[in-house]
């Protein structure tokens, strides 16, 4: 993620663990000078504060660049969802006005968490944490896609991601009445 190039140190373990920073210009680099597969998280930012293990609602913001990329670059998309990542970290809420103030004026957010012993270590969960994928969806090289033709791919991506959370959420510790809210950004 962008933000974590800003923290000093931080930038040098991500490099290390492979993450590169989630800009256009980093992702089209990665995939036309260097031939790598992406594994994306298009939540960003917005999507940690809507994260709360506590609730009956798993949030994901729905972004359409990583969409408008694959069908620039004519690369398949393969969806896929993290269960249990809300359980790993207890989250001190904070007011809006200060998140809003980071997001703003730093563009980072600000998320106070704590796991085991009030640490960094995540809590320990009898759930795990799980990583399923769906089949490849195949997209076609276009060079210039049109606003509706972005908007098919996308519609389709997160039907396949409503399907995966409904088809494993029982098996990965979600209760019954756990629901998925996807938000368009």
């Amino acid at each position: 993620a962008s933000p974590m190039f800003k923290i000093p140190g931080s930038r040098e373990v991500c490099l290390w663990t492979g993450v590169i920073n989630a800009s256009r210009r980093s992702a089209e680099a990665a995939i036309q000078l260097y031939h790598k597969s992406l594994m994306l998280y298009p939540g960003g930012s917005s999507e940690i504060f809507e994260t709360d293990g506590n609730s009956k609602q798993t949030v994901l913001i729905a972004r359409k660049g990583f969409i408008r990329l694959a069908m620039r670059e004519g690369v398949d998309i393969v969806p896929g969802f993290v269960f249990g990542e809300k359980w790993l970290y207890h989250v001190v809420p904070l007011p809006s006005f200060i998140k809003d103030f980071f997001m703003t004026s730093m563009r980072t957010p600000l998320i106070l968490f704590f796991g085991t012993l009030f640490s960094w270590v995540p809590l320990k969960s009898m759930r795990g944490i799980s990583v399923v994928f769906g089949k490849p969806i195949h997209v076609d090289q276009v060079a210039d896609p049109t606003e509706e033709q972005v908007q098919v791919l996308f519609d389709r991506y997160y039907d396949e991601i409503r399907a995966l959370f409904a088809r494993y959420k029982y098996k990965y510790g979600y209760d019954k009445d756990e629901v998925l809210v996807i938000r368009e950004a």
